[in-house]
This record gives C-alpha cells, sequence and structure tokens, in this order.
C-alpha cells in the first residue's frame, strides 16, 4: 500500500498541506527551516500514532493553533484512511483508520 493522499493541518511550521504523494519516489527539498523533516514527522504519526521528534504530541502542534488534524489516505482495495487529530488542551490523541 502506498499513501495517496496526505492533509496536514497545525503541524510544526507547515501551512496547511494538501498532497497526493507518487506511488514510487517522492523528492522532498527545499531550505532549512521550510518543514521538509515536519512532513515527514506529520507521515510518521499517521503510521506509528507518536512523533519521533517528541515524547508529547501537543508539542508538535503549530504554536497559533489549537489543534493539529493529519489525515492521509491509503491506495489499495479497499482503501484505508487514517487520521490523527491532537488538542493542545486535552491529553487524549484521537486516532481514526477507517477501512480494509
Amino acid at each position: 500500500m502506498s499513501l495517496s493522499l496526505l492533509n496536514f493541518h497545525g503541524l510544526r511550521n507547515l501551512l496547511p498541506i494538501e498532497m497526493t504523494p507518487s506511488s514510487r519516489i517522492n523528492v522532498i527539498s527545499g531550505a532549512n527551516g521550510s518543514g521538509k523533516t515536519s512532513l515527514l514527522e506529520g507521515i510518521h504519526i499517521l503510521g506509528m500514532g507518536r512523533s519521533f521528534r517528541t515524547r508529547q504530541l501537543k508539542h508538535a502542534i503549530q504554536a497559533d493553533e489549537p489543534h493539529m488534524t493529519l489525515y492521509g489516505r491509503l491506495s489499495g482495495e479497499p482503501e484505508v484512511t487514517l487520521g490523527v487529530r491532537r488538542l493542545r488542551s486535552q491529553r487524549e490523541l484521537e486516532l481514526r483508520l477507517k477501512g480494509g
């Protein structure tokens, strides 16, 4: 299965982003501080439910945002959707998995 859609809002220094990655190879490039590692962190959080950069996901929420929402879709039959939502003010992490 490969990612067919990514939609991130409120993650670190990334502006809200919606992208359709290639099923083969994707190249991520940009200047220092432009969000390359944050994009990879968002993908990691979707897959693992935790960050590789911090123990507490509230620290991954953008400074001026009350929450972060990460959404992804895996290609295949059936398609699988993944979602993570973390509010800064709550200790709970909301994880959603729908599909096969």
